[in-house]
C-alpha cells in the first residue's frame, strides 16, 4: 500500500514519512501531475498506479465526477477533517501532528478496506467510512 499526498498537503510531511520508511509521495513530486494537477487527474494516477490519496480537499467529495470516478477506479481517499482553532484553518503543525497520530490507523484502514473506498481522517485521529 502506498499513499500519494495531495497538494494541500505538506511536502515536508511527506518527506519526513518517507524518511521514517513510510511509502509516501507528494503530488508536487510526480513529473506527469506536477504543482496545480486537477483532482481528476491525482485520483487517476493514484488508481492507476496503486496509491491511496490523502488530502484536505473535502470540497471534491461534493464534485459530480468525484463518487463515480471513485468507484469506476477503484480508488482508496482519506479525507482529513483538521480541527480548528479561533476559527482559523489548521496551521501545517497541527495537520502533522494529526497524520503521525493517525498514521497507524490510516495503514489498517487501507490494509482491512478494499478499494474503493472513502474515508475520514478525524482530528482526534481516529479514521472511519465517510459517507
Amino acid at each position: 500500500m502506498k499513499f500519494l499526498f495531495d497538494a494541500n498537503m505538506p511536502v515536508a510531511l511527506a518527506n519526513a514519512l518517507r524518511e521514517l520508511g513510510k511509502p509516501v509521495t507528494h503530488t508536487d513530486t510526480i513529473r506527469s501531475l506536477g504543482i496545480g494537477a486537477l483532482d481528476e487527474q491525482i485520483v487517476q494516477y493514484a488508481a492507476d498506479n496503486g496509491y491511496q490519496v490523502i488530502t484536505r480537499d473535502t470540497a471534491m467529495r461534493g464534485d459530480p465526477w468525484f463518487q463515480p470516478a471513485v468507484k469506476r477506479l477503484g480508488a482508496g481517499i482519506f479525507f482529513i477533517r483538521t480541527a480548528k482553532s479561533n476559527g482559523k484553518e489548521a496551521r501545517m503543525w497541527d495537520i502533522a501532528k494529526q497524520v503521525v497520530k493517525a498514521w497507524d490507523s490510516v495503514e489498517r484502514y487501507a490494509s482491512t478496506n478494499a478499494v474503493p473506498f472513502i474515508a475520514l481522517i478525524k482530528p482526534n485521529g481516529t479514521v472511519s467510512n465517510f459517507r
